[in-house]
């Protein structure tokens, strides 16, 4: 939530005009749309969350909670195309200062997948589809369906972060968002090679590469029916491509065979966020589908800065190793600092539910004591509230 209200503070301005009633700054909001995704939560989830939550108010500088129509308004203001585009633009130069991206990306991956555009029982579903007939349907259901949500990702093999998107409705061909696709990620970072299904193939799609990007395209000619005659598809890059990923072999030693990084950042998102979207409208998915591509790459940066700040504490109490056991420093560190978490987690758990037993037992509502953290300055406690209640009350916080 912190890295992605530092992104929005560096990328957007505070407020929209001049005119504006200044409850909730832009850099606020779009930390809490971010925290939304992450928890996969709505609108109105995600304001329940921040009122029980007050330390994460506190983190970005809230005084209350974004109503959720704000934040649904604030969605369609910060998460159109453009504004998107430039907040990626900021993530990937922020990966190559921490030197978690290089300078140059040895190989890119290019895929698209598509999402489910409701909430739906699978069970239910796939039922329908073998032949089952539900009660009191007239007849069963063939097709699961016919319009979906859709994003197509170029990604970095060695980092899995995201270097562009396209968002659209399928099912449809592939290779309509490859140049989009492969311009911004050109744009952003050094791209060298690039590594796509056979829906992409088509001779343009080398020529505007190799040519016009100088990235090295590694793509099956396998799309369209197969030529009688048995000789190689038409093309001068098609028919390269037929030898060069001809055996298993040779697809593995062009480095095609990494291409199941970019199915990974796929299953990561559906897995990490969920495979359904919220929204209802295609505008309002789309911008749900941006946001969740800023939401991995947040979630990927912030890993990985956390994990190079608790070795670099860490440093001065391990002896100098080969590179080979790093790793395995590493990792011990990352143990040990996560146990004593959980064990700072699970004492300051209990011992806040002694003291809601307590207040509850003394008569203490829950709105009482909301009023009594959000009191004003001026105002020492509320009614229902003792001095050894306020005492109680400050441990939660």
């Amino acid at each position: 939530m912190l890295a992605a209200f530092h992104l929005a503070s560096d990328t957007l301005p505070e407020f929209s005009s001049k005119f504006s009633r200044r409850d909730f700054t832009r850099p606020q909001l779009f930390a809490c749309l971010v925290l939304k995704e992450f928890e996969k939560k709505d609108y109105r989830g995600i304001e329940q969350l921040l009122w029980d939550c007050p330390d994460l108010r506190r983190l970005i500088g809230l005084s209350k909670p974004p109503d959720h129509t704000t934040l649904q308004r604030a969605s369609v203001a910060l998460l159109g195309l453009p504004r998107a585009r430039r907040m990626l633009d900021k993530l990937v130069a922020l990966a190559r200062a921490r030197k978690i991206l290089g300078k140059t990306v040895a190989l890119a991956a290019l895929d698209s997948s598509g999402y489910e555009a409701r909430h739906v029982s699978r069970y239910f579903v796939r039922r329908r589809a073998k032949g089952g007939i539900a009660k009191g349907a007239a007849k069963t259901q063939e097709i699961t369906y016919t319009r979906f949500p859709k994003l197509a990702i170029v990604v970095d093999c060695a980092t899995h972060l995201i270097l562009s998107f396209w968002t659209g409705i399928g099912p449809g061909p592939d290779h309509g968002h490859f140049d989009d696709c492969v311009y911004h990620a050109w744009r952003r970072a050094d791209v060298r090679k690039l590594a796509a299904d056979s829906g992409y193939d088509s001779e343009a799609a080398h020529q505007l590469a190799r040519s016009d990007m100088g990235i090295k395209t590694l793509i099956p000619p396998w799309s369209g029916r197969p030529r009688q005659d048995g000789r190689p598809p038409g093309g001068r890059w098609r028919r390269v491509m037929s030898i060069l990923l001809g055996t298993q072999q040779r697809r593995r030693k062009s480095g095609y065979g990494q291409r199941w990084q970019c199915e990974t950042v796929n299953s990561m998102m559906k897995r990490n966020q969920g495979s359904a979207l919220r929204a209802r409208t295609n505008h309002s998915r789309n911008r749900e589908l941006a946001l969740r591509v800023l939401t991995h790459n947040l979630a990927i940066l912030r890993a990985r800065i956390a994990t190079e700040q608790v070795v670099s504490g860490f440093a001065g109490k391990f002896p100098a190793a080969p590179t080979h056991r790093n790793r395995h420093h590493a990792r011990q560190i990352t143990r040990c600092v996560d146990r004593r978490l959980d064990q700072i987690c699970v004492a300051r758990a209990a011992r806040l539910d002694e003291i809601d037993v307590r207040l509850r037992g003394d008569g203490v509502r829950p709105f009482d004591v909301q009023r009594f953290l959000d009191r004003p300055p001026g105002i020492s406690r509320s009614l229902r509230i003792t001095p050894l209640h306020a005492i109680l009350i400050q441990l939660f916080k």
